[in-house]
């Protein structure tokens, strides 16, 4: 069998690469070598630099529901006081980064492996951006009336009226949830399924579940009434069409739509 003349020059130059480093250096750069093929051709260095500059800022915009969690909505009728409060926020801070780390490294490695859009095209998201404005609006009302206004009876704590929260909380939500649960959870998902609709809809059933831990935190009983139920519901409808959107447009047009649907939070406070 006859190879071809590009197969033969990259098979000569990765010998002479190979062999012109120390045994330390060879390991390292077989590590590289394995990295950049998963990456699907990209250098190492670039998804790191990528992951990093992804965590960095999903982490601090996590600081503030962190904060609000364990200084202000116990003062709210939540559970009483937290111990150690400082020591939590840091470590959930820090935490908090490790996985936006994990999960900008695993979008950045396997979305173009897979064939999934990644970040998304920025001449496409800027095309569609008022049209993934409105079905995150479009969301959000629905949601609002079938569920919120019911909730924030149950716990109007869960619905900060402090206007630094307003601003800060949808964000954390569209930028932070957003990069760990599609950029990281769904592109996983997506190589476990072989189907990107597959991945969705797994990753959109373990984020309901997550929601739930909410209920436990807020000290409120779970039970088969009508705010349990349709939590269930509208936590699943929701997070399978941000994984939808992912899937087919990236990231930037499911942090779109789910910026739009957390200003729920908002008209909550601010009408209830």
């Amino acid at each position: 069998m006859l190879l071809m003349p590009d197969a033969v020059n990259m098979a000569e130059s990765f010998y002479q690469q190979y062999h012109a480093k120390s045994e330390d250096d060879r390991i390292l750069f077989m590590w590289r070598l394995v990295l950049q093929n998963m990456a699907g051709g990209q250098r190492y260095r670039d998804v790191m630099i990528k992951s990093v500059g992804l965590a960095v800022p999903a982490a601090i915009l996590a600081i503030p529901y962190f904060y609000f969690l364990l200084y202000d909505f116990p003062r709210q009728g939540g559970p009483d006081g937290v111990k150690n409060a400082q020591v939590l926020l840091w470590g959930q801070t820090a935490m908090i980064f490790v996985i936006c780390l994990l999960s900008g490294f695993a979008g950045s490695v396997f979305t173009r492996r897979l064939g999934l859009p990644g970040l998304g095209a920025s001449k496409r998201w800027k095309k569609e951006a008022p049209y993934l404005a409105a079905l995150g609006l479009a969301l959000m009302l629905f949601i609002y009336l079938a569920f919120d206004r019911y909730f924030y009876a149950v716990s109007p704590g869960s619905y900060p009226d402090l206007s630094l929260y307003m601003v800060l909380l949808p964000l954390k939500g569209a930028f932070t949830e957003e990069l760990i649960l599609r950029y990281g959870l769904v592109t996983i998902a997506v190589g476990i399924c072989r189907n990107r609709y597959g991945g969705a809809a797994l990753v959109a059933g373990f984020a309901t579940i997550l929601s739930l831990e909410y209920f436990e935190f807020a000290g409120i009983p779970l039970a088969w009434n009508y705010v349990c139920i349709m939590q269930l519901i509208l936590a699943f409808l929701a997070n399978l069409i941000l994984g939808a959107v992912f899937v087919t447009r990236g990231l930037l047009a499911a942090m779109t739509v789910k910026l739009m649907l957390e200003m729920r939070y908002a008209m909550a406070a601010l009408l209830l």
